[in-house]
Order: C-alpha cells, then structure tokens, then sequence
C-alpha cells in the first residue's frame, strides 16, 4: 500500500473510531428528559411558536404546548400563505402577525427577535410548529434549567418516523448530532464547545437580552448553535441557578441595541421593554 493511501485509510479510522466514540460517550451520560409536573416556584413562562404555512401541523402539536401549564403561548404567523394564523387562534393560542423582513435578517431570527419582544415571561421557551410537546414536557424542562442552572437549555426531540425514508435518514442525523461533541465537553465554559438545536430553545430572559437577543444572529443559518455560543461567551448558559430578570435597567452601552424593525435604540431588559420597543 502506497504511503498516501496507508495515511487516508489511518485517518479514516481514526476518525470512525472518534466518531464512535463519541457517541458511546453520549449515549451513557447525555441527560434524558422525563415528564415532571411543574414546579411550584417556577419563573413566568412564555412558549414561542414562529410559525409560516403549519396549517398542517398545528393541529396537532398546538394543543400539546397549550395543554403544558404555560403562562402564554404566542404564535407569530411570519407571513403564512395558508390559514395557519387561523388555525392557531381556533385553537386558543394568543396569534400576532410578523412583520416585514428588515434589510440584513434571515427570516428565523427575525422571527423570534419579535416573539422575544413580545413575550411577557421570565423564561422564553421558543418551539418549532412542528414539535409535539407530550404531558409533562415543560415540567421536564423547568426541572433540568433549575438543575443544571444554566441560562439556555436546548432540547433534541425525538423524531417522529412515519415513512421508510424517514426510518432510514433520521438515524443518521441523530447519530452524526450525537457524535459532534462528548457531552461532558458540551458542559464546559468555552463558547466553542458549544451545540444547540433550534427545534426547542429555552432561555432566561435577562441572559437573553443583555447578551443582545436573535439581533447577534441575524444573519446566521445556524443561528441556534451561534446563538448559544455567543450567550456563553458573553457569560451566559454557564451554569447558574435562578436569577429572574433585574428590577431595575442596568443598561450600558456595551448591552444597548436597537430593536430591528422599531424606531428607538432600547435598553434590553424587561422594565424598558413595553415603552420602548412595542
């Protein structure tokens, strides 16, 4: 065998066995969430839904995330060309029409850029429309955030498999999402050994807003994972327990933004919130 070909067939070994690895590791220590029932000091919760033509979906996941105990659940309808807005006001969701994209903005953190405004929780909890949320799930979520102190947990939902293909390619997105990182190293300060997954992403307001909200990826495709490696660089998703939003603005200029798509630079904090960016 040729030297060249001895050193690629090398490190494709090395690389499967990494790989392998990797998911060995994460198959024994990667938390699994179990229902919980909602805990009884829990924070302001907001479940956020951006949604664009789920009129199929929303039937069926809606209710689930409706029926978790949340203080509201807001669907942004983003410019849907079927009836989803229809659909989730039927249903009893809080429904609000997504403005325009602004110049520099992908349309996902557009989206929750204007739910995080929106919302009145101490803890926003965003979802994709196609999610299902089963009895208990965010007592699951409330219970692993005041465990494990952190600023932001994202959550990997399990995969629905309805068709041969889907039962052939989810797997395989699984095992190379579980093979990214060990999750011992996920747990670490460093902003690079970050992941996260947009599927389900719940934040702490306060770390949310003073590390600047969706406005840091706003023209990111994995603004999920960006996201969270730029909240834990700013000090955020470190584990911490409960800090609640602050009473008072602590605005500096380091944390001052402008609210996309509104007329006034803001404070991100809850108390300037309602007079400055609705």
């Amino acid at each position: 065998m040729k030297p060249a070909a001895r050193a690629y067939h090398t490190f494709a070994f090395a690389w499967l066995a990494g790989k392998a690895a990797v998911l060995l590791i994460n198959a024994v220590h990667f938390p699994r969430l179990r229902p919980q029932p909602l805990p009884a000091d829990r924070p302001r919760v907001s479940i956020l839904i951006p949604a664009r033509d789920e009129a199929a979906n929303l039937p069926h996941t809606l209710p689930g995330v409706l029926a978790q105990g949340a203080n509201e659940v807001i669907v942004l309808d983003d410019g849907s060309r079927d009836n989803t807005a229809q659909i989730a006001c039927q249903l009893g969701a809080r429904v609000v029409r997504g403005q325009p994209l602004p110049p520099g903005w992908f349309g996902k953190p557009w989206a929750c850029q204007q739910l995080s405004v929106l919302a009145s929780g101490d803890l926003l909890i965003f979802t994709d429309a196609d999610v299902a949320w089963h009895a208990g799930a965010l007592g699951a979520v409330l219970h692993e955030l005041e465990a494990s102190g952190a600023d932001l947990l994202s959550v990997q939902p399990r995969q629905s498999n309805r068709t041969i293909g889907e039962r052939l390619l989810t797997p395989l997105v699984d095992a190379a999402v579980l093979s990214y990182f060990p999750y011992p190293v996920i747990t670490l300060p460093q902003a690079a050994a970050t992941i996260a997954n947009g599927q389900v992403m719940a934040f702490r307001r306060g770390a949310l807003e003073r590390a600047g909200g969706y406005a840091l990826v706003r023209r990111d495709l994995l603004e999920d994972t960006q996201l969270a490696r730029r909240l834990k660089a700013r000090g955020g998703g470190w584990p911490r327990r409960w800090g609640g939003t602050p009473s008072g603005c602590g605005c500096t200029a380091l944390t001052r933004t402008r609210c996309a798509g509104f007329p006034r630079t803001c404070c991100p904090s809850t108390c300037t919130r309602a007079r400055c960016c609705c």
